[in-house]
């Protein structure tokens, strides 16, 4: 905990990433999860109907989607290159499964509102203050 000039208590704020990084990181994740599809979708339809190789090609696209941000302790591929982290809020550790299920189903379903939030103070989505999550530069 760290005190103001007045002597009152305030909440240490981690190095919050910046709105630009995070819709970077995005970009660079959307472009995974359409490369994703788009091979899985090719391939499979050589070998199978081509509706189950487009449901193979939407689970596995849509996982990483979801989960992406969990699978390497709270960085996507998109995150790892821009050097940020999506981590739990309280205690700085790479966010979880369900943390990342939560923040990222938000941003598919409402994506443009919950990115709006993003710009105010706290730097969070919607997505981000439900999963208790924050997105800080990665050292």
């Amino acid at each position: 905990m760290e005190f103001s000039m007045d002597g009152r208590a305030q909440k240490h704020s981690p190095n919050l990433a910046s709105p630009i990084r995070r819709l970077a990181a995005q970009i660079i994740d959307s472009v995974i999860v359409l490369f994703l599809i788009s091979v899985i979708i090719t391939v499979l339809s050589f070998v199978g109907p081509y509706s189950i190789a487009s449901l193979v090609g939407m689970v596995v696209g849509g996982g990483y989607f979801l989960f992406s941000d969990a699978i390497w302790d709270g960085q996507s591929i998109g995150k790892k290159m821009m050097k940020i982290s999506a981590v739990d809020e309280f205690s700085l550790l790479g966010c979880s499964y369900l943390q990342s299920f939560v923040r990222n189903f938000l941003k598919f379903n409402l994506l443009f509102i919950d990115w709006v939030f993003v710009f105010f103070g706290g730097r969070k989505r919607l997505g981000d203050m439900l999963a208790s999550t924050v997105v800080i530069n990665a050292e």
